[in-house]
Formats: C-alpha cells, sequence, structure tokens
C-alpha cells in the first residue's frame, strides 16, 4: 500500500462534527467509532470487525448502534453468517459470567 497521506482541508472539514460526537472520550476514540460504523454501514467490514475496529466488544458496539438509532441486524451482506457465528460465540461466552 502506498502511504497515506491525508489532505489537511478534509480532516479540518470533518473535525468539528468529530468534536460534537457524543461516542467516544477523545478524538481518536469519536473517529475510530463513526469510521468503524461508516465501514460497517458500507458492508465494507463485519460486525464483528467494526466493533473490533472501534475497540468495543461486539455487544458494546451493538449497544452504541441502538443508542444511536443505527439498524445494524437488517442487512444483506456475505458476512452475515459470520457476523451471526460471532453474536452467538458471544452469547456463550456471557453465559459463564
Amino acid at each position: 500500500m502506498k502511504n497515506l497521506i491525508l489532505n489537511p482541508q478534509i480532516i479540518n472539514e470533518f473535525l468539528p462534527y468529530l468534536k460534537q460526537a457524543e461516542t467516544g472520550e477523545d478524538l481518536n476514540e469519536k473517529f475510530q467509532f463513526s469510521l468503524s460504523v461508516g465501514l460497517f454501514m458500507s458492508k465494507v467490514v463485519s460486525l464483528e470487525r467494526a466493533a473490533s475496529l472501534a475497540g468495543k466488544t461486539i455487544n458494546e458496539f451493538i449497544e452504541l448502534l441502538i443508542e444511536k438509532n443505527i439498524i445494524w441486524h437488517n442487512y444483506l451482506s456475505e458476512s452475515d453468517e459470520l457476523d451471526k457465528l460471532a453474536i452467538k460465540k458471544y452469547k456463550t461466552l456471557n453465559k459463564n459470567d
């Protein structure tokens, strides 16, 4: 992959919106969550991967999506089965708590 160079003008356009975002303690967390949601909604990554990229468990990520009124469970993608397995795995792990 080539060196990634972000256009400072684009970054400056997004900063005021990221600062207003309620999800995340700092700008890095806000950026992680926002980008992860965008990639998930664009069907670029699975639910499990989006949660991981956001630095959240699947459950935490789903709760944040619900909090933001983002529909997470009603999409068609090749990763649908992977997400179902990840949710099943999470539920199994939480039964032991």
